[in-house]
């Protein structure tokens, strides 16, 4: 598996909506090697990682945990209806950056 060049992150969506998909541990690690090794970040939507059925377990990225973006939510999980609540976790290189783009965002 390889990258196109120009590429600067992967998106992950785990688990999928609306099919409730998860990826399994093996390939979450296989795309978290082939990011680093890119030199590009993983983005991880993991709004519905409580959203799980038939024993199936979610797992995180946290390999290189210098090269991941995680991103959740409460809205789902916690049934808040027409709230945009959460919460992203991101390495602190990203953090001015994260804080310009923080205080951009209209309520």
């Amino acid at each position: 598996m390889t990258c196109p060049e120009l590429s600067q992150a992967l998106v992950l969506v785990n688990p999928g909506n609306p099919s409730g998909s998860v990826a399994e541990r093996e390939l979450v690690e296989e795309l978290e090697t082939l990011c680093h090794d890119a030199g590009i970040w993983l983005i991880s939507d993991e709004a519905y990682e409580h959203f799980l059925y038939n024993s199936v377990a979610h797992y995180s990225p946290s390999l290189y945990p210098n090269q991941v973006i995680n991103i959740f939510t409460m809205s789902k999980s916690y049934a808040l209806a027409g709230w945009r609540v959460g919460y992203i976790s991101y390495p602190k290189i990203l953090s001015d950056s994260m804080l310009k783009v923080c205080y951009r965002i209209e309520l």
